[in-house]
């Protein structure tokens, strides 16, 4: 959770991630479940969370989610902090 704290870096990814490993759990663990019936249950829970989690996460980034005009050029943004930074992400089209 610490990283939420770095400038466009989203606290609610965080949690997303947090939630979504504990609905991953939810079914990895259920099987040391010795109970049949709460075997299937906490399994079936497990599977139907994770389903909702990451319909919703896909649907809300294809549909929601903007992009911040900061980050059009990253390069540009990270020489603004940093001295002697060198972009490499782009292609020279000077050949």
């Amino acid at each position: 959770m610490l990283f939420s704290f770095v400038p466009y870096v989203d606290w609610a990814a965080h949690l997303g991630g947090l939630l979504a490993g504990y609905f991953t759990g939810m079914i990895c663990f259920s099987s040391w479940i010795k109970s049949i019936p709460f075997l299937l249950l906490w399994s079936i829970v497990g599977i139907v969370m994770t389903v909702v989690a990451y319909s919703y996460a896909i649907d809300y980034l294809l549909n929601e989610v903007e992009p911040m005009n900061d980050l059009e050029d990253v390069c540009e943004y990270f020489k603004q902090y940093f001295d002697e930074y060198e972009c490499n992400c782009q292609l020279n089209n000077e050949e």
